[in-house]
């Protein structure tokens, strides 16, 4: 169990995330070919911020890791395979965002916050005059946890439509050929 304040949850820029976890110059490159996908990962990192805890660090790196990763793996393959292909990676690590708890307790009680509806910097500064703590959830016993749908819900709700119709059309096309 981990405490969050509001000073860490300030609005922080992708960029930031990359020079702190050594992955600016292979983020740059890609962002300087395709502005939106920075514009797409600042978008995630000011909803989530740097105060969530991820597999192997921050939350946010784990994601830029494995977009930077899908990205290289695929541009070989064109230039909008490998844009397409940050996204999904983005997004489906950040996923993980639903394995955790983020609860705030306050004078009513104990309030959850919903990363589908607010981010959390505004769930911290709406409560923060209680202790604020995320925790990661056990893993249920017979659930299947669909990374496919948690992607879908989560670009529909931190990207902007052609982002996201992209990211929603490779993510149904991918479940398609999987027979799902």
């Amino acid at each position: 169990m981990n405490e969050i304040t509001d000073t860490m949850v300030v609005p922080v820029a992708m960029s930031k995330v990359a020079r702190d976890g050594m992955l600016f110059p292979k983020a740059r490159d890609i962002w300087l070919d395709h502005a939106l996908l920075e514009s797409a990962s600042d978008s995630l990192a000011a909803h989530l911020s740097c105060a969530l805890p991820g597999r192997d660090g921050p939350l946010l790196r784990d994601c830029l890791i494995d977009a930077v990763s899908a990205y290289r793996a695929t541009e070989k393959q064109g230039d909008m395979e490998a844009f397409v292909a940050y996204l999904v990676a983005l997004l489906r690590r950040a996923t993980d965002v639903f394995d955790l708890s983020v609860e705030a307790r306050v004078v009513d009680g104990v309030v959850s916050w919903d990363p589908l509806m607010e981010s959390l910097m505004t769930f911290v500064t709406r409560n923060g005059n209680g202790e604020i703590t995320v925790t990661r959830r056990p893993a249920e016993d017979g659930v299947d946890n669909n990374r496919d749908e948690s992607t879908v819900l989560l670009v529909s709700r931190l990207m902007p439509e052609p982002i996201a119709r992209r990211v929603v059309r490779h993510v149904m096309a991918n479940a398609m050929r999987a027979g799902i």
